[in-house]
């Protein structure tokens, strides 16, 4: 089983440990919480303002799942499937960022996966609302382990999203960690420039330091040119 810092300890000291990327600079998101109200029977939403945007989280089921809402003026603009099921499953912050540099605020939404076990548990769903002018978003999502608020860090003064999944090589498991970036609405695989991706060993006594036993060229053939589960809506 992976060890990892719990979400509501997250900012907490006893996340001591660094991945070799955590020593860059990260990209510092505004955090905007959710409001939460019952709308309707056990129905409940989210809501969250920023600006002239408004975003709302309203519950689904097991069978249909939540929904994302994104309003301009209070006018929808932006509606499609969540991956959460119910209020249980969302972060309590709507975070706010110009993901893909083009002078314009995006949204990123984070929310866990319902009905699953075992490792599948420990994923995170990652949803970005990439503006390309007011009332204009592209929607990408995807799945993957690494979780903090902010997952951008600075490489060589360039910011790019750490994308984590499992892979296996010759007979063990290791954390594979992939560099991307937003780009023309789009989400792409940056590794190979610098130097990615990297592995860690995936143990029962968790270790953050890469491994070395793996060779590049396979590393290479490891990288995910999309994340787990990834869509573009």
């Amino acid at each position: 089983m992976r060890l990892f810092c719990p979400i509501l300890l997250l900012f907490s000291a006893k996340c001591f440990a660094q991945y070799p990327f955590e020593k860059y600079p990260v990209k510092k998101y505004d955090s905007i919480k959710f409001t939460r109200s019952q709308i309707r029977g056990s129905k409940e939403m989210a809501v969250a303002r920023y600006k002239n945007y408004t975003v709302k989280l309203v519950d689904g089921t097991l069978d249909d799942g939540g929904i994302i809402e994104l309003y301009f003026k209070n006018r929808l603009i932006k509606k499609l499937d969540g991956d959460f099921v119910n209020m249980t499953y969302i972060t309590d912050f709507l975070y706010v960022e110009d993901v893909d540099n083009d002078g314009r605020p995006d949204f990123i939404i984070y929310t866990y996966p319902g009905g699953c076990g075992g490792l599948a548990c420990s994923n995170i769903y990652t949803t970005y609302l990439i503006n390309s002018g007011e009332d204009n978003f592209q929607a990408i999502s995807y799945a993957g382990f690494y979780y903090r608020p902010q997952k951008e860090y600075a490489f060589n003064g360039r910011y790019k999203i750490i994308g984590e999944s499992l892979a296996t090589y010759k007979g063990h498991n290791y954390w594979l960690f992939d560099l991307y970036i937003v780009k023309n609405g789009k989400l792409v695989n940056v590794s190979k420039q610098y130097g990615y991706p990297i592995a860690v060993p995936f143990l029962y006594n968790q270790t953050f330091k890469q491994t070395h036993k793996i060779p590049k060229d396979q590393l290479a053939r490891l990288s995910l040119k999309e994340p787990d589960l990834f869509s573009g809506r």
